[in-house]
């Protein structure tokens, strides 16, 4: 995952209603000390690109820095890491038909070391969901 919004999963709905959608995100980052990095992920209609209100969330974060911010102070990088999962829900009215894109950023804030790991996982030790009633 870069730094720029990418689609992670979308989900159709159809009809003459309104939809609880219920997004479960699990994101991780490992990153090289001093760091200080996360990622975000939103719900987004497709068809307009419009941003669905109050959906977008701190998926995980690490910020792991010396006093001053200087990667020189730091003579012994570490490999640190963080995963969290967390919740989206949102109610959506549909007339007609609107496609729900799960979207996903990573976000650098000051980062000295590389990033090596940016991103939504979905595995048999946790998943990455959307769901929708």
């Amino acid at each position: 995952m870069g730094t720029s919004w990418v689609g992670v999963m979308d989900v159709p709905l159809t009809g003459n209603q309104t939809y609880i959608v219920d997004a479960n995100v699990r994101g991780g980052l490992t990153a090289v000390t001093p760091v200080c990095s996360f990622i975000s992920a939103r719900l987004v209609h497709v068809e307009t690109g419009q941003v669905i209100q109050d959906s977008e969330r701190l998926v995980t974060e690490i910020c792991v820095t010396d006093s001053d911010d200087d990667p020189t102070n730091n003579p012994e990088p570490v490999k640190v890491s963080n995963n969290d999962t967390v919740p989206i829900s949102v109610e959506i009215d549909v007339r007609g038909r609107k496609t729900i894109r799960l979207e996903a950023m990573r976000k650098d804030v000051k980062v000295f070391g590389p990033i090596q790991t940016s991103a939504i996982f979905s595995h048999s030790t946790g998943l990455t969901t959307i769901r929708y009633f």
